[in-house]
């Protein structure tokens, strides 16, 4: 049996799995961080923090967990991301021809992301990416990313057949959570300990990587 036979379809984190945001992310983390006079941010401090909820960053970054503090701060960010941030997001290379190769051999596509649906769904139709996929699940404040996959499985989007592809634990985590198979990939934001926490079934270094697997392999076992 082929691994296309045995995989209904493939889900992909969206920062650090197929796009780098870490432009715009800087940008639209110091804009709402200036207006509430916390020190800015440069890209080596922001890396650790592309990929979890955006409430824990800015708890963090603002040394408070009240909600008075944090969600302006998250609405004054994905304001000024959704307007210009977005714009300066990058496709990482062999994404799209990984993308066109999967879709020309019959998978199915998706994308799981903790960013607003229409903000993924900008970044995706800028570089020419948004019709690859049969639906985009977007986040939000107080939204994990095994709670969308749950949802996604609970509207019949996706089945036990799926598989969770990203960069970081959390979205291991969350095909862990939901009895999907889990794909991490090493070109992102996560290292390959932190993605061993949920231990993925695949890990690869490449995108070609996943064309070759859909291929060649039989996960089922």
């Amino acid at each position: 049996m082929l691994f296309s036979d045995t995989v209904s379809c493939w889900v992909f984190d969206l920062d650090g799995t197929l796009s780098d945001p870490i432009d715009g992310m800087v940008a639209s983390f110091n804009h709402a961080l200036s207006e509430f006079n916390i020190a800015s941010v440069d890209h080596a401090a922001l890396r650790p923090h592309i990929g979890p909820p955006l409430e824990d960053t800015f708890a963090l970054l603002s040394g408070s967990n009240e909600e008075s503090v944090v969600n302006p701060l998250i609405r004054l960010y994905r304001e000024h991301y959704r307007e210009t941030g977005y714009a300066l997001n990058t496709v990482y290379d062999g994404i799209p021809d990984m993308l066109d190769s999967l879709a020309e051999d019959g998978a199915q596509l998706a994308v799981c992301t903790a960013k607003p649906q229409a903000v993924a769904e900008k970044v995706l139709s800028l570089h020419g990416l948004l019709d690859r996929f049969e639906f985009v699940s977007g986040g939000d404040v107080g939204v994990s990313k095994s709670q969308q996959l749950d949802s996604a499985c609970q509207m019949k989007l996706l089945d036990k057949h799926a598989v969770m592809v990203g960069d970081r634990r959390f979205d291991m985590k969350a095909a862990h959570d939901n009895d999907l198979l889990a794909c991490g990939v090493l070109w992102g934001y996560g290292s390959r300990q932190e993605l061993m926490e949920y231990p993925p079934k695949l890990l690869v270094e490449r995108p070609q990587e996943i064309v070759e697997i859909f291929h060649a392999l039989d996960l089922s076992s």
